[in-house]
């Protein structure tokens, strides 16, 4: 499931597509600095990560390990075309560059979309996008912004190629969206849903909420005979296991509440693999998210604090067993200026299977960093 779709973070091509970005960003900065509707810009997170875990099978020293590392770098295009026509894309120069035969765009693209603007109150959306609402007030959040994700909101659904509709009523902002299903040709169950911003009492209540449904097909095993080099066997077998047709139903709600300087957020995220789907047994990933933050001095300072509660029904990994998990992050970013920051960050989280013989992992990390965002405008 998710974002975890988007975490396996393969590195062929990645360093020859860096080069022709940077090499293409510096052209586009110079052809954007006439034209002041056009925007360049670049983000980046880099942490000092030290971090301890009980489970020590993929660090060498009790499951301790410290290390430098580029969080994010992002680089971002934007602009209009016309009064009535936008265009946004964003390019991850620390992801895959390998091309998804589903939409034949690679994970390191978040945004490819244009923005065309129908009347006052309505907006469609078409190309490579965030869908609306997806994830709650929680997934709302900018990556370079988030300490700890819950289990779940680690696992919702996030950019997608497809079509959304936007309505913008008195504050209250509705989507509708169709998109690529679950398979990776075969485009004949598309997912859909729905997504929803409200603004009451002058932005101090904002509630959030979506539904997104995504479909597979069916996909029959797949087995090829190759030539092995690389054993003393002549031939090797290779191939796929048959996959059912499939439904994973993502559902989140949320709301902010905003009481200066202070602000408070909570949601709920469920998701079930194989819903409505006969004879499956459904697997279910369930996270309360509580968060409080501030802007103090000025926005300067920023302190949070955030608390998790999930559960995974069902987990393929802990043979079929439930899994708990209660997770806290506590964090204090420092602006000198609104452009960068700093920050300081505590995260703990303990993974609980309920399966004989199992024992709790618990995590531990100190995060220390920095962040910043550059425009040309």
């Amino acid at each position: 499931m998710k974002k975890q779709q988007q975490k396996t973070m393969k590195r062929i091509g990645v360093m020859p597509t860096a080069l022709a970005m940077a090499i293409s960003s510096v052209a586009a900065t110079q052809a954007f600095a006439e034209t002041p509707n056009h925007k360049f810009g670049v983000y980046l997170r880099s942490d000092l990560v030290m971090n301890s875990n009980d489970n020590d099978a993929d660090t060498n020293d009790d499951g301790d390990s410290t290390r430098f590392q580029i969080n994010s770098i992002r680089m971002n295009w934007a602009g209009d075309l016309n009064d009535k026509t936008s265009y946004r894309v964003r390019y991850r120069l620390h992801k895959s560059a390998d091309v998804s035969e589903k939409d034949n765009t690679p994970s390191a693209l978040d945004y490819a979309y244009l923005d065309r603007k129908v009347s006052d109150t309505v907006k469609i959306r078409a190309g490579k996008h965030f869908l609306p609402a997806s994830g709650g007030r929680e997934g709302d959040y900018s990556g370079l912004d988030v300490y700890l994700y819950s289990m779940a909101g680690d696992n919702v659904l996030a950019y997608e190629t497809g079509v959304t509709g936007m309505f913008d009523v008195a504050g209250q902002s509705l989507s509708l969206s169709v998109f690529n299903g679950a398979g990776e040709t075969n485009q004949s169950g598309l997912g859909y849903g729905v997504g929803y911003y409200g603004d009451f009492a002058n932005g101090m209540v904002q509630p959030i909420a979506s539904y997104y449904v995504v479909n597979s097909t069916e996909q029959e095993a797949v087995t090829d005979v190759l030539d092995d080099p690389t054993t003393s066997k002549d031939e090797s077998v290779i191939g796929s296991a048959e996959k059912d047709a499939q439904t994973n139903a993502y559902l989140s709600a949320g709301v902010r509440v905003n009481f200066a300087p202070a602000h408070v957020e909570v949601d709920y995220i469920n998701i079930v693999s194989g819903a409505f789907v006969d004879g499956a047994e459904d697997q279910a990933i369930t996270s309360i998210v509580a968060k409080a933050g501030a802007d103090l001095m000025g926005g300067s300072v920023k302190p949070q604090l955030k608390f998790e509660s999930s559960k995974i029904e069902n987990a393929a990994y802990v043979d079929g067993a439930d899994l708990d998990r209660t997770g806290i992050s506590a964090a204090v970013e420092y602006y000198p200026e609104p452009e960068w920051r700093v920050h300081a960050a505590y995260t703990t989280y303990t993974d609980a299977p309920d399966a004989d013989g199992a024992e709790d992992i618990k995590t531990d990390q100190i995060i220390l960093g920095f962040s910043f965002i550059f425009t040309n405008g």
